[in-house]
């Protein structure tokens, strides 16, 4: 029986049986490892906090036919500030969804472990609701350059979502974007974030933006997540 040591955020938690708690991390380590937490649920011990959602741990754990078992867990980084929230705890559960799909187990990415984490302490001391939402662009950005389908900024109004470039004609698969948008996205891709502050978007302009990325992602990847849905914008 091996025992190992790994460091990892909680992307997803589900009960299992009367006592037990399925924990996915994704870890620096390993990349995505799924954890079966024996009678979690009833342990009184502060341990229990470090199998919540959104949070960073130092689990141990061990391996008996397949299975991952956790022997102990001890939490590093709470990122309390977003569990007091409503809004900070919507986004950073989108984020958590979106990076479980974009995850392999037991394939290490040490990026999108960087990035998600990172993501949740912008989230935790970020104040401004629109600045969250420039902050679910760029990680959205990030995970369409990370997969390597990043799309050309060329000419053009029509965005071609299968080709993953702007034209000039309209066609099928094709959305017609609007100035601010494109302009949005061309800051983007070039990392320049207080050039999207200065643009002074409200909520709207960026969901908008936010929804062009969805989009993208799900033509290719197939995700159906929409942050509106986690806003109760729906």
């Amino acid at each position: 029986m091996k025992i190992k040591k790994i460091e990892g955020i909680v992307i997803n938690k589900v009960d299992f049986g009367e006592a037990d708690k399925i924990v996915t991390v994704i870890s620096k380590q390993n990349g995505k490892i799924k954890i079966l937490a024996k009678g979690i649920r009833k342990s009184k011990k502060r341990e229990i906090y470090g199998t919540d959602l959104a949070v960073l741990s130092n689990f141990i754990i061990y391996k008996k036919n397949e299975i991952s078992y956790l022997s102990s867990v001890e939490l590093t980084d709470g990122f309390l500030d977003i569990k007091k929230n409503l809004f900070k705890i919507n986004i950073a559960g989108y984020i958590l969804k979106i990076a479980d799909k974009f995850s392999m187990e037991n394939e290490k990415n040490i990026k999108l472990f960087k990035l998600v984490y990172n993501s949740l302490k912008y989230i935790s001391k970020e104040k401004e609701n629109e600045k969250m939402l420039v902050l679910v662009s760029y990680f959205l950005n990030s995970i369409i350059n990370q997969e390597g389908t990043s799309f050309l900024l060329n000419e053009g109004e029509y965005f071609n979502f299968e080709e993953g470039q702007f034209q000039i004609d309209k066609t099928e698969n094709v959305l017609k974007i609007k100035k601010y948008q494109k302009k949005y996205l061309m800051l983007l891709n070039n990392v320049d974030i207080m050039g999207i502050y200065k643009l002074n978007l409200n909520k709207f302009n960026l969901l908008s933006v936010i929804e062009i990325l969805e989009g993208y992602l799900n033509y290719h990847f197939d995700i159906k997540e929409q942050l509106k849905n986690y806003l109760g914008m729906a």
